[in-house]
């Protein structure tokens, strides 16, 4: 009896002893919307993080969509019980500092991550994750999956990309047909969603390439309805009128044939190749010149560290977390996996990725993209003003309505929107 004793106490000691590590890792939660294939990419990321990790344990939580994520980052946050990370839009950030809060949620990544993976990351992405924290310009969150506007299109139908404004309005045209005789064209060179909240975003793309700027230094005022944004403006009207508009997405209607061509995010190039498979050859482009030249506009999220209600060294865990995400091996395996871009120069250029480009000549044109690239202003105001750029876009389009007229009426909607923007605010755009 003793001895059964003995050696079932022995056994229960080294039990303790081998699941003790796993419980006293500091545990991080990482709330993301990343669905399907994306998030199975990110689980991944996290076991492997996990597995080599001997001090912190690090929880997935899919929380839904975008629209989703944001409104339980807010809830978390007016209950004191934000998660560890988040993913944000740079237009999110903002709703996690002063003056919105009586004290700042965020921990600033700033302090957190070691100088020389901030010195790495493309300057586009340090600006527009810096804000203002107590009067200094701070690196408050950091870039995870961001993606660039660039076309898609047919080889087969498509053999060389239109390179300007004017080849592809007139490709857009010369590619309708009317394949089954009954007076309605049933395969379009170009493709539209006038409805879609994306075609804001689009707008602002087409403006920079005619030269135009978005946003004033003291982030209070747009510049929409000048002589470039009405150029932009009139060509999206143009275009529009000989292409398929509709609110479909893209991919299907691409492998289809219905469509030629389309502009959308580099995350959308794991979509289009799950649509068309081995249907026809396709590829992207990023390089179409306006009358000022090229631009893309850089899209997705940033990763926060929430320090409100968490331990320093729960932040500092959060810290090590986000700094193997965006280490060059998992930034590169994270590209090759979903579209989005690598978040590191070093990344870019390593021997891996360019190898892998060399094999996958779609994801070129988002890297190249980043070069011209724009992100969208950074303000909390902006989560309501892009919708209203994306309604009045769509009058534009669809509507019949007199270009100067509506963008006009948009500019002062905006400046009224951003009126109350607090004095010193710096912003992107």
């Amino acid at each position: 009896m003793f001895k059964k004793g003995l050696i079932f106490a022995v056994l229960l000691a080294t039990t303790l002893a081998f699941w003790a590590p796993a419980q006293d890792k500091i545990q991080v939660t990482f709330w993301h919307a990343m669905s399907g294939g994306l998030g199975e990419t990110v689980d991944t990321l996290v076991a492997q993080f996990n597995e080599q990790s001997e001090t912190t344990e690090v929880t997935a939580v899919f929380q839904g969509n975008y629209g989703d994520l944001f409104q339980k980052n807010l809830a978390s946050v007016a209950a004191g019980e934000p998660p560890t990370i988040t993913q944000m839009f740079e237009n999110w950030t903002p709703s996690y500092l002063q003056p919105a809060l009586d004290e700042n949620a965020l921990a600033p990544i700033q302090g957190l991550i070691d100088p020389s993976i901030v010195a790495d990351i493309p300057g586009i992405f340090v600006s527009a994750n810096t804000y203002t924290i107590d009067g200094e310009a701070t690196l408050t969150t950091i870039p995870f999956n961001k993606s660039a506007t660039i076309l898609y299109y047919n080889q087969e139908t498509v053999p060389n990309p239109p390179t300007t404004w004017d080849e592809l309005l007139e490709l857009s045209q010369s590619l309708r047909q009317d394949t089954d005789g009954d007076g309605e064209d049933d395969v379009f060179g170009f493709y539209m969603r006038p409805g879609s909240s994306g075609v804001g975003e689009l707008y602002l793309t087409y403006l920079k390439m005619a030269g135009g700027s978005i946003i004033a230094d003291d982030c209070k005022s747009v510049n929409l309805n000048g002589a470039e944004a009405v150029t932009a403006a009139q060509f999206m009207k143009d275009l529009a009128d000989v292409s398929l508009t509709g609110s479909d997405f893209e991919d299907g209607l691409f492998a289809a044939g219905t469509i030629q061509m389309y502009y959308s995010t580099s995350a959308g190039i794991v979509f289009a190749t799950r649509s068309v498979g081995d249907n026809f050859p396709w590829t992207t482009f990023g390089g179409l010149q306006g009358p000022a030249g090229t631009s893309s506009v850089i899209q997705g999220t940033n990763l926060g560290i929430f320090q409100m209600n968490h331990t320093q060294e729960q932040v500092e865990a959060a810290a090590d977390f986000v700094s193997f995400l965006v280490d060059v091996p998992q930034t590169v395996f994270w590209a090759q996996e979903t579209g989005y871009l690598p978040v590191r120069t070093s990344a870019i250029e390593s021997a891996e990725f360019q190898d892998f480009l060399a094999n996958s000549d779609t994801y070129r044109a988002p890297t190249e993209s980043l070069d011209n690239a724009f992100i969208t202003p950074g303000l909390e105001e902006w989560s309501d003003v892009r919708l209203t750029i994306a309604d009045a876009v769509e009058l534009i389009l669809v509507g019949g309505v007199d270009i100067q007229e509506t963008l006009d009426q948009l500019d002062a909607d905006v400046d009224e929107a951003l009126s109350s923007v607090s004095d010193g605010i710096s912003c992107t755009g």
